[in-house]
């Protein structure tokens, strides 16, 4: 089964990429080899499928629970996935997803940062499978985020060759 069939059977939602304000970019995609670039996603939070604000907000062990984080943290891996469909036309150029790190908005004595994580973690294998989805990941604590986000996620991400 294609990815695109996979989130389509999910009932997925992807969050259509927007242009980020300043000087970045949604991603950069860097030739490797023949047949295969890496493409690097910037850090991201959980956005709004209609592009208005976020779907979370707050911060973990201060009024959210890890079931939320770890809601939030799905709703970033939606944001992913639109802005690898948006730069790549379909989802079914990537080949494997390499490397996560993941930043959770959460007080000092907070230390279940991995199981927030895990929202983006299971929701991308889920999508892809085992074999492209499993990937290697950082959890890390911070005092704050942008916007007041619970969680933001930055990915490394191997694709198929494309003519862009």
């Amino acid at each position: 089964m294609s990815v695109e069939a996979r989130v389509e059977e999910l009932g997925l939602q992807l969050v259509s990429p927007f242009t980020p304000p300043a000087a970045r970019v949604n991603n950069r995609i860097v030739q490797r080899a023949a047949g295969s670039d890496m493409l690097y996603i910037s850090g991201r939070g959980p956005g709004r499928a209609d592009g208005e604000g976020f779907t979370h907000l707050g911060c973990l062990g201060d009024g959210l629970t890890v079931q939320e984080g770890y809601d939030a943290a799905a709703a970033v891996a939606l944001e992913h996935m639109g802005i690898l469909r948006g730069e790549l036309g379909t989802l079914d150029h990537v080949r494997r997803w390499i490397k996560v790190t993941g930043f959770v908005r959460a007080t000092s004595d907070f230390t279940r940062h991995p199981e927030v994580l895990n929202g983006f973690s299971d929701l991308i294998v889920s999508v892809f499978g085992e074999e492209v989805g499993r990937h290697a990941r950082s959890a890390i604590g911070v005092a704050s985020l942008p916007f007041g986000i619970p969680v933001e996620v930055e990915a490394i991400v191997q694709v198929a060759t494309v003519p862009f």
